[in-house]
This record gives structure tokens, C-alpha cells and sequence, in this order.
């Protein structure tokens, strides 16, 4: 504080409490794609960036991902998560090589899973007649 470096406390401006009231009508797709968290919020930090990167792709004419890839990839990056016992992140830096065989297994999973719901949804359904 002495030099200058460290601001005195009369000095800091304090940081705006408030935070900017989002409204999910005026978002579109991808901006609610990627900003929507699990229990139904915007996170405005998310909002922010995916706001960057749609400015980017359009400066620079790049495809962003769609609606259903970020909901696919947050699903694997969840399902990581879990087999990693919280450290999904960390491996994705740390050990790049695993984290890209866990996805492609995750994934593969999920094509499974997909592969039988369509399957199930196919087959027809019998009721059995109700007797009197």
C-alpha cells in the first residue's frame, strides 16, 4: 500500500452487486445452449463467452457447435466426471490420451443406449384385451 501497488481501501471501487437480469426469450439457440446450467439458470459468465464466440465464428467464418452437439458433449463430460469420481477436468489436462479413450467409450455407450430406445420405440404394442 505504501508504493502504491495495493489500492487504499477508499481508493477500490467496490464491484456491482447486481447482476444483469437475463431474459431467456431474447436468447437464441446456441447462446441458451451454452449457458443454460442444470437447474434451469443462465449463467451470465457462460453467456458472456458463448456471446464471444459467436461474434468470432462470424468475424472469422467459422462453424460454432450446434444446440445438440454442447448437450451431447456436457452429457459425456458429466458421465467423465462421474467415472473419474470428480476429476474430468483435471484428466482432460493432465492425461489427454485417457480422457479421449473414456469419451469414446462414454460415447460409444450412448450409441448403445440410443440404438435400443429407437428399437423399443419401434416395436409394436400389444395390449392385452380386458375380459369381462
Amino acid at each position: 500500500m505504501d508504493i502504491g501497488v495495493v489500492p487504499s481501501p477508499g481508493e477500490r471501487q467496490p464491484i456491482p452487486a447486481n447482476r444483469e437480469v437475463i431474459d431467456r426469450a431474447s436468447l437464441n439457440p446456441f447462446e441458451l445452449a451454452s449457458a443454460e446450467v442444470e437447474n434451469g439458470q443462465i449463467n451470465g459468465t457462460s453467456l458472456g463467452l458463448a456471446r464471444v464466440a459467436q461474434a468470432t465464428a462470424e468475424t472469422f467464418g467459422f462453424e460454432l457447435p450446434t444446440p445438440d452437439e454442447i448437450s451431447h458433449n456436457r452429457m459425456v463430460a458429466r458421465a467423465i466426471d462421474e467415472l473419474t469420481e470428480g476429476s474430468g477436468l483435471e484428466l482432460s489436462s493432465s492425461d489427454p490420451a485417457k480422457w479421449h479413450r473414456l469419451k469414446e467409450l462414454v460415447e460409444g455407450k450412448l450409441r448403445d443406449l440410443k440404438e435400443q430406445m429407437q428399437q423399443k420405440q419401434s416395436q409394436p404394442r400389444y395390449f392385452p384385451a380386458e375380459s369381462s
